[in-house]
């Protein structure tokens, strides 16, 4: 397990911007990483430019399939994002129901667009988030972060963001 944190982009964390902690809460089979397969999908990434995220994911069977869904769409999200080719959670939400069934997964990926969105100094209004049933940590969030940093991109990349999934 890398010792940095995906929840920490650019020195900033959710903890820091408010206390709320965005690690998960989901339980993880002992001994079962995600790191095999975000390190696959961002080597696709980088070689081709792109990936399709199904072909990174275990089989949704797998008690680990919707961690490793949920922390390939942080990373898919800060590659679009990066690139000049952000994508939405509704296009996620659609192509991947069951991962927004899960409400402590949903957090984790509406704070990273969120997060993503307001870094691009685009307008991300709690409300835009009120769908996904997060709103309210975003407004907390709004109104308590002292700043969202400026770089729309971590120097770092996108491996960055969240080895709190495994802790």
């Amino acid at each position: 397990s890398n010792e940095s944190s995906r929840n920490s982009v650019g020195g900033w964390t959710p903890r820091s911007a408010g206390g709320i902690d965005m690690q998960s809460t989901r339980p993880k089979p002992p001994g079962v990483s995600v790191d095999p397969f975000v390190d696959a999908y961002e080597s696709a990434q980088e070689a081709n430019g792109h990936a399709d995220l199904d072909a990174y994911l275990p089989n949704p069977a797998d008690p680990i399939y919707l961690i490793v869904l949920c922390e390939l769409v942080r990373v898919d999200l800060e590659y679009g994002w990066m690139r000049g080719n952000p994508r939405r959670l509704a296009d996620y939400r659609t192509r991947y129901p069951a991962l927004f069934r899960e409400p402590e997964l949903v957090r984790q990926v509406a704070f990273e667009e969120w997060r993503l969105r307001q870094q691009a100094g685009e307008d991300a209004a709690p409300e835009d988030y009120r769908i996904f049933g997060v709103d309210a940590e975003i407004r907390s969030l709004s109104r308590t972060s002292p700043c969202v940093p400026s770089s729309p991109v971590d120097a770092m990349g996108p491996r960055q963001l969240a080895d709190g999934l495994e802790q």
